[in-house]
């Protein structure tokens, strides 16, 4: 493959600063590949050398992944940082070619094969190409979707193609050709980005309120016995970093208003989608709140209910792209980074919560006589909401134990029945459904909520963790026009829980560790933290010297004087001359991308009886011109090639006349 047309790599390098937002490394790219040829000097680098800075770029395309993946806070724009520097990571092997004597780059430098069988000649081609397609794809992959990059491109391409149009075809007419094809190519561009905004808009909001539901599979139902066999983990699931006065007491991620056979069930309602002020700051309610707490945990898949603290107005600093919230106060991640780090601002008051709905008073037909007299137990039938409901924690927390331990001979959950009547304890599933339906007999509504208690402090991270057996449940019953949590389990249950659970000083040292790595790799650029673009003057130094060990290494040689493409591919051999216009005189010209030997071989057999001999020269030439293994170059070689070549020359010329 030949060289491109002159400049072409320089404007495809000046474009891709230009659109993708980087002038300043356009414009060095732009000196260090353009620059090259003009440099006086060239070096005979050996394909080891190649091969050893191949080598070395593909270490640093690897490294910069790893760079870009870390300072990345999802994959996808990680990936495509990657791609954006593409065209920086390549141009040392451009550079390289641009600097050889041969001025070619050997094939075994990017293939491991053709590197354990050496082959003589080693077979070489020219990446400048395939160079400016990498550009090409950078700055696609980077630049804003505008009629700028499409103009652009398309003249980029219509350049590079030049060299390759038909021989003897009008000049104007190629224009026009290319032209034609650039609007046809914008043409389906536009209709193409129509139609994915309707695709968008018509039928992927249909599935992603799909996916919505189903990522939150988990708090769209929760049965008794759920959060007991999560309560026997002491796994740390999230941190919670607060001041003592601000600290959250209880993180909720699930509400549920429908109770049957032992299962709660999510309100139906339709989500409402939060739109973002600024780029990561998410408006739950307008009111004015003081406490704020920094929330960081993993969240599988980057969709699912979101724990936060009761009353939260505002979420800062959230990682996410979608995030949507139910009338009943869950809050949903539909699309959003697996690591989440965010700073929550609440009131403590579920102010923003819908108001009551008929199924916050419905009781199972069953239940009503057992809950009724329940409630007349505990001396709270008769009283107001709010004393009613205080009366009735009180009545849980004196008269009813706490445990997770009901025996393991039971296969099923007990029912709430034998709870209130048998031996009157359980852990907190069960005391949250019978203080809600108690509460709903008593005419005050009421609704089933889960989450996590947030109370232990660890000294060596400065924050409070939770763990999963921190995964609590307890009620909100609507009190005083608003809603208001009634925890009706035995405050000695963390006590218990924490007891029971034992030590994982390993484990938690290096979830503690794994935390800091992902705190500091999805840090926010204005935290100050996570990766620094100052890491590439630690790499670039290092590429450097290493590029330079191999040129100082090699060879040098006095570069030929400037000249046309013409006169350097045929050098100064005016038999060479004659011969390419005796042929182009009988319809066969040369193309500028092709060599002498490709050339030949598209001359018919049956119109060139002399093609066996134009091909078996045409190839001692091309050995002669670039293969430093190949034919003797001394005087005496060269003649011999030239007076061949003069002498076909003039037996094409007998056909058409002398070739001027």
């Amino acid at each position: 493959m030949s060289a491109p047309p002159r400049f072409l790599l320089g404007a495809s390098l000046g474009a891709w600063g230009w659109l993708a937002g980087k002038p300043l490394a356009g414009a060095l790219l732009v000196i260090l590949v353009e620059g090259a040829p003009l440099v006086r000097q060239r070096w005979q680098f050996d394909d080891r050398e190649f091969e050893r800075v191949t080598d070395l770029i593909s270490i640093g395309f690897a490294l910069f992944a790893v760079w870009t993946w870390l300072a990345s806070r999802d994959l996808a724009q990680g990936i495509l940082d990657l791609l954006s520097w593409l065209p920086a990571l390549l141009a040392p092997l451009v550079v390289m070619q641009r600097l050889s004597e041969s001025g070619r780059f050997p094939l075994s430098a990017l293939f491991w094969s053709l590197r354990r069988r050496r082959e003589t000649p080693a077979r070489s081609m020219q990446i400048d190409y395939a160079y400016f397609c990498h550009v090409l794809v950078a700055t696609a992959a980077t630049a804003p979707r505008t009629l700028d990059l499409g103009m652009v491109c398309s003249v980029l391409g219509a350049y590079a193609l030049w060299p390759w149009r038909r021989p003897g075809a009008r000049a104007s007419w190629w224009v026009l050709a290319a032209i034609a094809a650039a609007a046809v190519a914008g043409a389906l561009g536009f209709g193409m980005t129509i139609a994915q905004r309707f695709v968008e808009a018509r039928v992927l909001d249909h599935f992603r309120d799909r996916a919505s539901i189903a990522s939150r599979a988990d708090r769209s139902r929760t049965a008794i016995g759920d959060l007991g066999t999560l309560e026997q983990s002491g796994r740390i699931v999230l941190r919670v970093e607060a001041a003592p006065a601000s600290r959250p007491p209880r993180l909720r991620d699930g509400v549920f208003d429908t109770y049957q056979s032992g299962v709660w069930y999510a309100p139906v309602s339709p989500m409402r989608s939060i739109a973002p002020v600024g780029t990561d700051h998410w408006v739950l309610d307008a009111r004015p709140v003081e406490h704020r707490a920094r929330i960081s945990l993993w969240l599988a898949g980057g969709r699912g209910s979101l724990p936060v603290p009761e009353g939260t107005a505002r979420l800062d600093a959230l990682n996410a792209g979608i995030v949507q919230a139910a009338a009943h106060g869950t809050v949903l991640v539909a699309q959003g980074a697996e690591f989440l780090d965010f700073t929550a601002r609440f009131d403590g008051m579920s102010l923003a919560d819908g108001p009551p709905t008929p199924r916050d008073l419905s009781v199972p037909t069953r239940l009503a006589p057992l809950l009724q007299r329940t409630g007349e137990e505990a001396g709270a039938a008769t009283l107001p909401p709010a004393a009613a409901a205080e009366r009735l924690r009180a009545f849980f927390h004196d008269t009813f134990a706490y445990t997770v331990r009901l025996g393991a001979n039971e296969a099923t959950p007990r029912p709430l029945d034998a709870f209130l009547t048998t031996d009157r304890r359980g852990h907190c599933e069960y005391f949250a459904t019978a203080a809600t339906l108690v509460l709903r007999q008593m005419g005050i509504p009421a609704r089933y909520v889960t989450g996590y208690a947030v109370e232990e402090w660890s000294e060596r991270e400065g924050a409070f963790v939770v763990r999963a057996r921190d995964g609590h449940a307890w009620t909100e019953a609507w009190i005083d026009g608003r809603w208001q949590s009634v925890d009706a389990t035995p405050p000695a249950w963390r006590a218990l829980e924490s007891g029971e659970a034992s030590a994982r000083p390993i484990g938690d040292t290096l979830s503690w560790l794994y935390h800091r790595f992902n705190r500091w790799r999805f840090a926010a650029p204005e935290d100050g933290a996570g990766p620094n673009a100052l890491w590439l003057l630690v790499i670039v130094p290092l590429a450097g010297w290493v590029l330079w060990g191999v040129m100082r290494r090699s060879r040098r040689a006095r570069a030929e004087e400037p000249a046309s493409l013409e006169s350097r591919r045929i050098e100064s051999w005016p038999e060479v001359v004659a011969l390419e216009r005796a042929l182009a005189n009988l319809g066969f010209a040369r193309l500028p991308s092709q060599s002498i030997r490709g050339w030949v071989r598209t001359l018919p057999e049956e119109q060139f009886p002399e093609r066996a001999a134009l091909l078996a020269w045409a190839e001692r030439h091309d050995r002669a011109r670039y293969d430093p293994a190949g034919i003797s170059r001394s005087q005496d070689g060269v003649a011999v090639l030239r007076t061949e070549a003069l002498a076909l020359a003039r037996g094409l010329e007998a056909r058409t006349g002398p070739a001027a």
